[in-house]
């Protein structure tokens, strides 16, 4: 059986991390988790600015608050739970967080994923944008 030394381990940890919890950003007004599907990740802002899309008729949840960001592209999540959780862990200004297939950069202006394609979302109380 092959040992890791302590620092590689840790690195292997650290690298899993966002697999499996969720981050916020300083301000806590966004909050993200990895998704279900491998290469997939959540963002949900708590005050979000008017949706840019007009809500779907088959939503009866809520809607315009929170984004999906998948290897086939971002979306706007219908959805009537929340995955906002003070004990998510902060992603400081200016720092990127990186999944499988995807990473979140955290600014004083807001919280922008993409994936390996480039397509993405940004959010901020100001606006949410698809990309």
């Amino acid at each position: 059986m092959r040992t890791l030394p302590f620092a590689a381990a840790a690195l292997l940890l650290a690298a899993g991390f966002a697999q499996a919890e969720g981050f916020r950003s300083p301000s806590g007004n966004v909050h993200c988790v990895p998704g279900d599907a491998p290469g997939a990740v959540e963002c949900e802002i708590r005050e979000p600015a008017r949706p840019i899309r007009p809500k779907p008729r088959d939503c009866e949840l809520d809607w315009g608050g929170r984004f999906s960001l998948s290897r086939n592209g971002a979306q706007i999540v219908c959805a009537g739970d929340t995955i906002f959780n003070d004990e998510h862990r902060v992603l400081p200004y200016g720092q990127t967080l990186r999944g499988n297939g995807w990473q979140c950069t955290s600014k004083t202006t807001g919280m922008t994923c993409s994936n390996s394609r480039g397509q993405g979302f940004e959010i901020s109380s100001r606006r949410q944008r698809l990309f």
